[in-house]
C-alpha cells in the first residue's frame, strides 16, 4: 500500500474529463511531482498545475474560461 502523502507537500492540478452527455467535468487532485502527474494523466485532461492549496484549485475549477496547461 502507497504512504499517505502530507498535505503540506502537496499541490494541486484541476483535470478535466469528456462526458458523454453534458458539459465536461472538473476535478481537483493533489500531487507531489508533476513528471508523475503527467505520467498518470492524459496531457489534454491537465488544466492547469502548481496550486499550492486545495481550496485555491477548486475555486479555480469554477472558471468557465480558465486556460489549459501547456
Amino acid at each position: 500500500m502507497g504512504k499517505v502523502m502530507n498535505p503540506l507537500d502537496a499541490l494541486y492540478a484541476i483535470l478535466e474529463v469528456g462526458r458523454a452527455t453534458g458539459d465536461p467535468q472538473r476535478f481537483v487532485i493533489a500531487y507531489r511531482s508533476e513528471s508523475c502527474l503527467r505520467e498518470m494523466f492524459v496531457a489534454s485532461c491537465i488544466v492547469v498545475t502548481g496550486y499550492h492549496s486545495w481550496e485555491e484549485a477548486a475555486r479555480a475549477c469554477e472558471v468557465p474560461a480558465l486556460s489549459r496547461a501547456a
